[in-house]
């Protein structure tokens, strides 16, 4: 799989487009690669990790282990720990410090 095809099919999960067997079983076919360190070619998946973001939950704001996945630098496939319910919370990075 090209690096484009990855960021196509990202792009259509972006978009709300729902993804096809085919296209779901390729994609866990990349990431079973760049988890066992075989991946060639592809975006750079970067390592399965985890991170702590805040989503909006029943009206309030809580911390919310995910776990991630695949990334073509632009998006972050989320594996773990966010609903199609949950509203993710980001801060502007324009925010003077």
């Amino acid at each position: 799989m090209t690096p484009q095809q990855v960021r196509a099919l990202f792009a259509k999960m972006a978009s709300g487009g729902k993804l096809s067997s085919g296209e779901r079983a390729l994609l866990a076919e990349v990431r079973a690669q760049s988890q066992s360190g075989t991946a060639t070619g592809g975006p750079a998946p970067g390592p399965v990790a985890n991170y702590i973001v805040f989503a909006l939950r029943g009206g309030k704001i809580a911390p919310v282990p995910i776990r991630t996945g695949l990334t073509d630098q632009d998006y972050i496939e989320v594996t773990s720990g966010l609903t199609d319910q949950d509203t993710v919370l980001v801060l502007s990075s324009s925010t003077p410090r």
